[in-house]
């Protein structure tokens, strides 16, 4: 059985008004929830995820849940097409900034060191010869 379907069955058994009121206050709830995680998400896939688990299954044409509901209603339609349309800007934004990201390659290169032969000098008395190097233990 389809939501709108037992909202009507609800509605006939119940006040009607009461039950339209408290399936929009629902819906609104979800379209406000859905805005604070989008804003909230880090990065394209974290928005990708919440598109596919949250949105999909509760505001897509023909298979989300409260569909049918935003269509009827215009204060909903608006709240759902404008949800759907920051969305796509934040999805947009998000891909442009990591395609934009700087990545760094390290690349290892071999390179010989030169080594220079340094003929034989005479220490005289604790004196240091040049390009001598002393490593205290």
């Amino acid at each position: 059985m389809k939501f709108t379907q037992t909202v009507q069955m609800l509605a006939n058994e119940f006040d009607q008004t009461d039950i339209h009121r408290s399936v929009i206050a629902e819906i609104e709830s979800q379209l406000v929830l859905f805005r604070t995680e989008m804003r909230n998400a880090k990065n394209v896939e974290t928005l990708l995820f919440l598109r596919r688990f949250m949105w999909d299954n509760l505001f897509a044409p023909h298979v989300g849940v409260y569909y049918e509901s935003c269509k009827q209603n215009s204060m909903l339609k608006a709240m759902r097409i404008a949800a759907d349309i920051r969305y796509y800007e934040l999805l947009e934004q998000k891909r442009r900034n990591e395609t934009e990201q700087i990545s760094y390659v390290v690349v290892n290169t071999n390179k010989t060191v030169l080594t220079s032969v340094v003929d034989e000098v005479e220490e005289l008395d604790g004196e240091l010869i040049e390009n001598e190097i002393n490593y205290l233990s």
